[in-house]
């Protein structure tokens, strides 16, 4: 299973919500968190609030606190606390993408996420940063911003297949 979840949790008083993952599973104490499931690891990223992970990879065995502003990756062998986002992770439900000095290739990825097809970006401009607000509901629109924001170029091979590249 693949996905992503925005969960919204009640107060500290209420039962806590339980969300089970490949990797382990999360207690939602209150506020507001992203969960992001691939086969590789899951991603859990506090809005506000508190979540518990519970995983048999911990050191000591113990729930790991995940508090607000903080994001965990979990799989196989390990629960670690990732570094800072560029990207606000709840966004997504709002239809945006909220970057703060995002690496161009990592923002391609994410907005490949929403459009079908193939999405690219060039090794050389890979490293490009970026920083903004954008709209989900209009991708090509979202890339034609890009290229006028940065040195890049959007590439069309076919509407399926599409890549950014230096200016040429």
């Amino acid at each position: 299973m693949r996905g992503e979840i925005l969960v919204t949790c009640g107060s500290p008083s209420s039962a806590p919500l339980l969300v089970h993952t490949r990797h382990g599973l999360l207690e939602g104490i209150d506020g507001r968190f992203t969960v992001r499931q691939d086969s590789e690891c899951t991603r859990l990223s506090v809005v506000s609030g508190n979540v518990a992970i519970h995983s048999p990879n911990t050191a000591d065995g113990l729930a790991t606190q995940v508090h607000t502003g903080e994001s965990y990756l979990i799989n196989q062998t390990h629960v670690a606390l990732s570094a800072p986002r560029t990207m606000d992770m709840g966004a997504w439900a709002d239809g945006l993408i909220v970057t703060r000095d995002m690496r161009l290739a990592d923002f391609v990825s994410e907005v490949g996420r929403y459009r079908p097809g193939y999405l690219g970006c060039a090794a050389e401009i890979g490293d490009l940063r970026l920083s903004g607000v954008f709209r989900l509901e209009d991708t090509d629109k979202l890339l034609a911003i890009v290229a006028r924001t940065l040195p890049v170029q959007v590439r069309y091979r076919t509407r399926w297949w599409v890549s950014l590249e230096r200016l040429a």
